[in-house]
């Protein structure tokens, strides 16, 4: 596929949802759903995305689109995460904006249900900017449902008891929506393509309250192993129980230490309690100490000489873990699967480096809720 043919393609996407969340808001307008309270028009940030856009044919359609009357009434009436709408407008709109990016990881894709799944993802992020919380209205996730990417597991865990379900042979401490995200929507493989096997040897970044470590266990079997790292407290002890309780102690080594760039001592924001649906953080100060190290550092120190799997949930440390992580990735070139949500670059620096450490990579997208996305990897 030529690259002109690509830019068209993305610049086409773009246009294409900007003129699609204007006719869904004069629709909002025609039926009068947001007319109770009124707002100031948001000339001034508009101003500013018109400013930063370097691409005049986007800015015009900007321009002639928040200039419709109905537009301008009801934008700025729905629900966002400020932080989230202004990374997504400096990606797409901002001066330094990451268009030529979005080209080379659609090229990266394998397969049409992976393209599809980043079109609808490319979609959704500039209708947010727009509309916020409403995007997932305009663009549901029903849209891809289906795609191989997007399909669930299916299969269902059995409470018995607070916090405490059942599901195959294994009794799991954990939240139900922790529960659902590994066993029942399959998040961390890509259908039979990308998927940890008997005797594979996993790297689990993340293990968060160790489902899916008991996951990665029953998909390796006795004959693999799993080292699943997590680095505060509290959440490593409930995923050690969950070890422990399902006597996986000669197939799960839990270690309790983050994983970074460099070896070192850091902070990170705690979410303590299984009620919490948050996770840890990395901050500049006031959260608790933990220790990170590299994973080539751990695995040259414990003497592993296979790596057939790694996985990252790890709250937008990824591409440092990643750097982290190169003589592993280089040596073994492990099936890999990478969150690509919490950083909005994440979507186009993580792909682009591990292409470049392991060209042989072939790429896959995953999206099976309404903002979980990763990225698979495999030679």
């Amino acid at each position: 596929m030529e690259k002109m043919n690509i830019e068209r393609h993305i610049d086409s996407l773009i246009h294409e949802t900007l003129d699609e969340v204007a006719l869904y808001l004069q629709d909002q307008h025609e039926k009068n759903i947001y007319r109770e309270k009124e707002y100031g028009q948001p000339r001034s940030y508009i101003a500013k995305l018109l400013w930063w856009n370097p691409h005049k044919k986007i800015s015009k359609r900007l321009y002639n689109l928040f200039h419709l009357k109905a537009v301008m009434e009801e934008a700025y009436k729905f629900s966002y995460d400020v932080y989230r709408k202004k990374e997504y407008a400096k990606c797409f709109f901002g001066k330094y904006n990451r268009i030529s990016d979005l080209e080379q990881v659609y090229l990266l894709m394998q397969d049409n249900d992976s393209r599809i799944i980043f079109d609808y993802i490319v979609k959704s992020r500039v209708a947010y900017i727009v509309i916020g919380e409403e995007a997932i209205v305009l663009y549901p996730l029903k849209m891809i449902e289906n795609l191989k990417g997007s399909t669930k597991d299916g299969g269902v865990g059995k409470k018995t008891g607070k916090n405490r379900y059942k599901i195959k042979k294994y009794l799991i401490e954990t939240t139900f929506d922790l529960l659902t995200g590994t066993w029942i929507e399959g998040q961390y493989h890509y259908t039979d393509i990308c998927i940890p096997n008997n005797g594979d040897v996993v790297i689990s970044c993340g293990a968060f309250m160790g489902e899916t470590t008991i996951w990665f266990a029953d998909r390796v079997g006795r004959n693999g192993k799993v080292y699943s790292f997590e680095p505060t407290e509290y959440t490593y002890e409930v995923a050690l129980r969950n070890v422990i309780n399902n006597s996986l102690q000669d197939v799960v080594t839990m270690v309790q230490c983050g994983v970074w760039d460099e070896d070192t001592d850091l902070e990170i924001n705690v979410s303590k309690g299984l009620a919490e649906k948050s996770c840890n953080s990395i901050t500049s100060g006031g959260g608790e100490k933990i220790k990170v190290t590299k994973i080539d550092t751990y695995i040259k120190e414990n003497d592993i000489n296979k790596v057939d799997f790694i996985k990252m949930d790890i709250e937008g440390a990824e591409m440092k873990a990643l750097i982290g992580a190169s003589k592993t990735i280089k040596r073994y070139k492990p099936q890999l699967a990478i969150c690509v949500y919490h950083k909005s670059d994440d979507l186009f620096e993580i792909p682009i480096f591990i292409s470049d450490l392991v060209p042989e990579y072939k790429f896959y997208l995953s999206q099976k809720n309404s903002y979980e996305t990763i990225i698979f990897a495999k030679k």
